[in-house]
């Protein structure tokens, strides 16, 4: 999902297979080869391959990427591991393309321009069905026309948050939302 800020922002959430890589960076293009906040909710391929292929291979700056995920889990599978590792590398390897690295967690508020972004969870670490899907950080996008809950693709850790009053509030007032597909 990409986002133009009327200020002339750019917020990207997620990003897709290492094929889709190309194809996003031609929009990202259009909008000068600068991203200002990068945000991925997980760890699954599906969403962070593309942006580490865009670092590996593309001229593109990103002021902003955040995630909240490591490889030292313990509970997520391998191959989820080593996503995060080729994802770490080539931030390590281009830190001319992405300036700065965040770690997203409940409560957390990003503004840019008319668009501000707020982290309503921590990953959920302990939910051992599912557990790539389940560290996902869900974002509301509020605008001063809208407000969008982004899902990612949570999973059952869903429930849990549901029961938190604080998410619940802050989720009431957001008409339109990317669904988790599974």
């Amino acid at each position: 999902y990409v986002f133009a800020t009327p200020e002339k922002q750019l917020v990207i959430f997620d990003g897709g297979l290492h094929e889709d890589g190309r194809e996003l960076m031609k929009l990202i293009n259009q909008y000068g080869r600068e991203v200002d906040g990068w945000f991925l909710s997980h760890l699954d391929g599906d969403h962070i391959y593309a942006v580490t292929e865009i670092i590996e291979k593309y001229n593109i700056v990103i002021h902003n990427l955040y995630y909240n995920f490591t490889a030292d889990w313990t509970t997520i599978p391998e191959n989820s591991k080593d996503n995060v590792r080729k994802l770490e590398a080539a931030i390590a390897a281009h830190p001319e393309k992405v300036l700065n690295v965040h770690t997203p967690g409940k409560g957390d508020s990003y503004t840019f321009g008319s668009l501000t972004v707020k982290s309503l969870n921590d990953p959920d670490y302990e939910t051992l069905v599912n557990t790539a899907n389940n560290t996902t950080v869900v974002y509301k996008l509020e605008t001063p026309g809208e407000s969008l809950l982004m899902l990612g693709d949570l999973g059952e850790s869903g429930e849990k948050f549901i029961q938190d009053p604080e998410f619940v509030k802050e989720i009431r007032d957001c008409r339109v939302v990317q669904m988790a597909h599974h």
